[in-house]
């Protein structure tokens, strides 16, 4: 779910990020994942390392390592036999992060503008939407998008090879490069291409597409107003480190030349908004509150053993009259039924992780199909819920909490 931003690009990087500098490279091992380790882990410093492969395809593996004449910083150097290498420079801590995202096939290969992500073959927007049924992001592909190749972009944005700078890790310090001096620094890059490098055709430096169109993107203020916030809540959702779900405002698509100001593409905005809603459910349904006294004072246990028992009573009442085809839906009885309405009045922070749980094992489980887990958990809330609801917060509730896999 979390990603970190590269501060600068390595030399021997075969997919550079627009406007990062370039910094020497040539003292790390990037042929080896195990030696890239091995460059971090010294007594006698406090760096570190790690080496991790793809348990199908050895050849594809990553690899993070403390610089060892620059301890703020760390290298993640990527290796895929399909698209090659990336090597980057990040603060140190930020590397470990993105090392998460595992070398396996069909995971992100690059990121660009500000989180959008390649596999390899298509773009996708910053993982921003998660579903708990899944335990993972939701993928969102991004229409008509285009790569934008190293050939590209020296097509369109030549450079002087004899103009660009490559910088010591020794004297550098994170800042972004101007759009003329990163056409020079990328011809420099490009004239010193190492021999198992791959051909500028195939290099990726960008992506190209409507909702990332310059014109499209819209400012600070226009993004307070898409995701109906004021600009001090953007300012501290921007500034927090934190890493909880729509906790941290998303990265901007752009920075405008000279003055910075960020722009931030439409699309984002509208996942990022949609999950922190999603996240804060409870204000939908305040007003259906009915009290303690329905199931007990002690009537909440454990949650995670609350979450079990109720997904366990699930399941077990789905499975009882469920028979395929049309007309046949799953019925969870009026007493799972009291209980979902009273999670839904009482403990509406409890919702998204009881429905993840029962969709998962509906699915995994019981191989029921998504229509019918819909309806039954949608019919045993609207039955359990005591509580005259004409203004629909029922149904928004459950359009914030049921997980998207299931009502996309």
């Amino acid at each position: 779910m979390r990603i970190e931003l590269p501060v600068a690009n390595g030399l021997r990087t075969d997919h550079p990020v627009p406007n990062l500098p370039f910094v020497d490279d040539s003292h790390l091992p990037i042929h080896d994942g195990a030696a890239v380790e091995a460059n971090g882990r010294h007594e006698y410093n406090a760096g570190g390392g790690r080496y991790d492969r793809d348990r199908g395809d050895e050849r594809r593996w990553s690899a993070f390592t403390n610089d060892q004449f620059n301890l703020d910083f760390s290298w993640l150097v990527r290796h895929d036999p399909g698209y090659g290498r990336t090597v980057l420079l990040y603060v140190d801590g930020d590397d470990a992060i993105m090392h998460q995202v595992s070398p396996r096939e069909g995971d992100p290969l690059l990121h660009r503008a500000g989180g959008y992500w390649w596999d390899g073959t298509n773009w996708h927007r910053p993982p921003i939407i998660y579903d708990r049924s899944t335990g993972m992001p939701v993928v969102v592909q991004v229409p008509d998008a285009a790569s934008i190749t190293a050939a590209d972009y020296l097509a369109t944005h030549p450079g002087i090879p004899g103009r660009g700078r490559l910088v010591d890790i020794t004297t550098f310090t994170p800042g972004e490069v101007g759009e003329t001096q990163w056409a020079h620094d990328l011809s420099r890059w490009a004239a010193r291409r190492p021999a198992d490098g791959r051909p500028l055709e195939l290099c990726i430096v960008d992506v190209a597409a409507p909702e990332l169109d310059r014109k499209a993107l819209v400012s600070k203020s226009g993004a307070a107003r898409e995701v109906g916030l004021a600009r001090t809540e953007i300012d501290e959702a921007i500034e927090t480190g934190g890493g909880g779900r729509a906790e941290r405002f998303p990265f901007p698509q752009w920075h405008t030349p000279r003055t910075r100001a960020p722009r931030w593409s439409k699309p984002v905005l509208r996942e990022w908004s949609w999950e922190r809603q999603r996240a804060h459910p409870e204000p939908v349904v305040a007003h259906l509150r009915r009290g303690e006294s329905d199931l007990g004072a002690g009537a909440l246990v454990h949650t995670d053993a609350l979450v079990y028992t109720i997904k366990c009573a699930a399941l077990w009442e789905m499975q009882q009259p469920y028979r395929p085809g049309p007309g046949r839906p799953c019925s969870l009885g009026p007493p799972l039924e009291r209980l979902l309405g009273w999670i839904v009045a009482e403990r509406p922070h409890l919702a998204e992780a009881v429905f993840a749980d029962i969709v998962r094992g509906a699915r995994q489980e019981l191989d029921l199909p998504d229509d019918s887990i819909a309806e039954a958990l949608r019919d045993a809330v609207r039955g359990g819920i005591d509580s005259n609801d004409e203004d629909g917060a029922v149904d928004e509730f459950l359009r914030r909490t049921l997980p998207p896999s299931l009502i996309r």
